[in-house]
């Protein structure tokens, strides 16, 4: 029989872990979960404690990136299939009911990564019922996120797991690479969890975004791989564009802003186009705060690189000192 090993990174998660553990315990068969592993990033709450009282086995790995957290977890564990949750996820009774579907599914093709996007809680705000609820429809499976995924020891294994180098767009990155080894990406929604910490406020969503945006533009092979990252260069450089004609001749101005309204509008008509309209409407404004946030993180690298070739420019240039002589006492 399949056993399955349950990974979660957390920090500072006391108000959720123990929810997390509890739905594992409750959704996973008994006689198939192997383990769960909390993977603690160094939290100074309760989470190791809740954790452990919830009969996770916690491991404290204080350093490194939430991919490593991922990978020092799998390695803990003995599973035959690997499921990577958030800690602020949970499982379903229509997760449960899933489940041997999926795992027939990793069977025949073992080299498959699936899972679904997590939904919010049906209570949720606005920005959950229009935006988070709809993500994933009409998905044709080309990612997963790294908050509800499950694939196979062996896959994980043969892509040598999560690149423990990125910041973030870890999740991107390894579908990318599952795919490129000849696997597939499978997104099943039917396999349902719940996702109780999506952003509430504007604010909480550009952050969101500015972080997950760091992954994009890790480097130029993730910026030109990612649409995301390509069309949020796009929105940028409208921006740029707007500004400099306000100064050069206003009335051109109005161009490049049509061109923003447009990508926004676009977006929000292609990726929800299986959501209701008022849904599409209120997403094409919202994409505009996504891509701000997206923004932020292309305009961070940029300062990062900029920071770099100064620092590299003048520790290979020689310094006054060594180059001319010292004046006489």
């Amino acid at each position: 029989m399949t056993t399955i090993s349950v990974v979660i990174p957390a920090f500072r998660e006391e108000a959720r872990i123990g929810a997390a553990v509890r739905s594992v315990r409750a959704h996973v068969p008994p006689d198939q979960l192997a383990e769960v592993v909390v993977v603690d990033h160094g939290s100074d709450d309760a989470t190791v404690a809740r954790a452990e009282a919830e009969g996770a086995k916690v491991l404290v790995f204080r350093d490194g990136t939430i991919a490593a957290q991922r990978n020092r977890g799998a390695a803990a564990t003995g599973g035959d299939v690997l499921l990577f949750l958030d800690a602020d996820v949970t499982l379903t009774p229509e997760w449960t009911a899933a489940l041997p579907a999926a795992l027939a599914r990793l069977a025949d093709a073992p080299l498959t990564l699936t899972g679904s996007h997590a939904v919010p809680p049906r209570d949720g705000g606005w920005l959950e019922r229009h935006w988070f609820a709809h993500l994933a429809d009409g998905d044709a499976g080309r990612h997963l996120g790294s908050a509800h995924l499950m694939m196979t020891r062996a896959c994980f294994d043969a892509i040598g797991g999560f690149d423990a180098a990125l910041e973030t767009g870890e999740d991107f990155d390894i579908c990318v690479r599952a795919v490129a080894g000849g696997g597939a990406v499978f997104s099943d929604r039917a396999l349902v969890a719940v996702h109780h910490d999506f952003p509430k406020t504007v604010a909480q969503f550009v952050r969101r975004e500015a972080w997950h945006g760091r992954g994009n533009f890790a480097s130029l092979q993730m910026l030109t791989r990612s649409p995301v990252a390509m069309l949020t260069a796009g929105f940028a450089g409208l921006h740029v564009a707007a500004l400099v004609a306000l100064v050069v001749r206003p009335r051109l101005a109005v161009v490049p802003a049509l061109g923003v309204a447009g990508l926004c509008a676009a977006a929000s008509a292609v990726k929800f186009r299986h959501a209701p309209v008022s849904s599409r409407v209120v997403n094409a404004g919202v994409f505009y705060l996504y891509f701000l946030g997206r923004s932020i993180a292309l305009g961070e690298a940029i300062g990062s690189t900029l920071s770099q070739s100064s620092s590299s420019s003048q520790s290979s240039s020689p310094s006054s000192s060594s180059s001319s002589p010292s004046p006489s006492a």
